[in-house]
């Protein structure tokens, strides 16, 4: 299997831990990495059960949650291609602490706890990596707790949307436009709303000139600036 292949293919180009390797060390990491497929709403894993396993989004999206005391839904983390889950817990004996579940459908690379651990030690500079990623994390669920704990309805759908539009915005001149990773219940669950408050939300923004909406899977962002004031 050449390079060429190993890169055009598979998730080792897409991921920033992998990024040191060289074309020899890709094709070795292919011989230890598995590929599943998962369709919209299959489960990847299960709160309680044995973290054993490091995922690889390669294609699709998936969403990290957990449920509320009052079993609402309480999403954490949306992934895309390119982003992993499961890098905290191979380092030592748990279980899952959240769900994850396929938003689209999924192509997903996996490795072992015991492979990522080699990998860690063969790769000092994975590991920096993986800290970055993990301190990105812990920043955005810090940020996530503060907006759900405010009663402010319009600064939890504006985290929402400018988390949006840093993560899957794209620049166009002076809008940036987002094509929606997941539907306006997920929105509800990602921000403690209401899926009727969220509505009812996007379409003042929308009159007020913020954002257009654009059907039901995308939405300009306006005025980024004014979204921000309101975190």
């Amino acid at each position: 299997m050449s390079c060429t292949r190993c890169v055009d293919k598979f998730c080792t180009y897409k991921v920033p831990i992998f990024k040191h390797f060289d074309c020899q060390e890709v094709e070795e990491l292919l011989k230890v990495i598995e590929h599943k497929e998962y369709k919209k709403g299959d489960v990847l894993f299960n709160e309680g059960e044995l973290a054993d396993t490091l995922y690889i989004i390669n294609e699709g999206k998936l969403k990290i949650f957990n449920y509320t005391k009052d079993g609402k839904e309480q999403i954490l983390h949306i992934l895309k291609e390119g982003d992993f889950w499961g890098e905290l817990q191979l380092l030592q004996e748990t279980n899952f602490k959240c769900y994850a579940k396929a938003i689209e459908d999924c192509n997903v690379c996996t490795i072992t706890k015991e492979q990522f651990q080699k990998l860690i030690l063969e790769k000092p500079e994975m590991s920096l990596k993986v800290l970055e990623v993990v301190s990105q994390r812990l920043v955005h669920l810090e940020s996530l707790a503060l907006v759900l704990s405010d009663n402010d309805t319009d600064a939890k759908l504006a985290y929402l949307l400018v988390d949006l539009a840093n993560h899957y915005g794209i620049k166009m001149g002076s809008k940036i436009v987002v094509n929606l990773p997941f539907t306006r219940e997920d929105m509800a669950n990602y921000t403690g709303l209401t899926r009727e408050t969220i509505s009812r939300k996007l379409n003042m923004f929308s009159e007020k000139g913020i954002i257009k909406i654009i059907g039901h899977k995308k939405i300009e962002i306006l005025d980024l600036k004014y979204l921000n004031g309101l975190i």
